[in-house]
């Protein structure tokens, strides 16, 4: 069976694969967008394409913070596109960042471009809302990784097994915020897999 890669909000986006593959022409598979925290889970230094998308801040001093995946790179021109979540380009970002932990001073920071959200976005987190985005990042090298998308799409099914990776809460909403600027994952096993999504344990 070929790596999987599905697209999964972390209270922004997160990505899953299994287990990873080569940085470009892996076999990873793009499914769907679903909404849901990574519970738990322990601290992921392999997923160096996922990054963590931050806009500036609000008239309040509040940032909307996402999780996106560096899905093809052009280093001659600089550029990089960053797959995440419709509802996370509004507001636009304003920097994405490459980091185990976004609060380290060894954090790479790319400036955000501009982000284009799916025309069919519904507005909505639920499966067939069209919940998908892309982010243009300014900054990047031929040494900027990346998670490249397959046209390949029936790999996945019950019984296989995706880690998810991601920055973001970590704890249930019923609890405090836990402040977590590390990159995350947690390994589950689908349960359930249609067109548009993905269902796990």
């Amino acid at each position: 069976m070929r790596p999987l890669f599905v697209v999964l909000p972390l209270l922004a986006i997160a990505c899953s694969t299994a287990p990873p593959s080569s940085k470009e022409g892996g076999s990873e598979v793009l499914l769907g967008a679903n909404s849901q925290p990574i519970i738990g889970g322990s601290f992921d230094t392999t997923h160096q394409a996922v990054v963590y998308l931050v806009s500036n801040p609000d008239s309040q001093g509040l940032s909307a913070a996402c999780t996106g995946t560096i899905i093809k790179t052009d280093a001659a021109k600089k550029v990089g596109w960053v797959l995440t979540a419709a509802h996370c380009v509004n507001p636009k970002p304003a920097v994405a960042i490459i980091a185990d932990d976004v609060a380290a001073k060894t954090a790479v920071q790319f400036i955000v471009l501009d982000a284009t959200a799916n025309p069919a976005y519904t507005g909505q987190t639920t499966p067939t809302s069209h919940d998908v985005a892309m982010v243009r990042i300014l900054g990047v090298d031929a040494s900027t990784p990346t998670i490249a998308l397959s046209s390949v799409t029936n790999d996945a099914a019950v019984g296989t097994s995706v880690t998810s990776v991601g920055y973001g809460r970590t704890t249930p909403s019923s609890q405090p915020p836990d402040n977590n600027s590390r990159r995350k994952r947690i390994t589950r096993t689908l349960n359930g897999v249609s067109a548009s999504a993905v269902s796990y344990s």
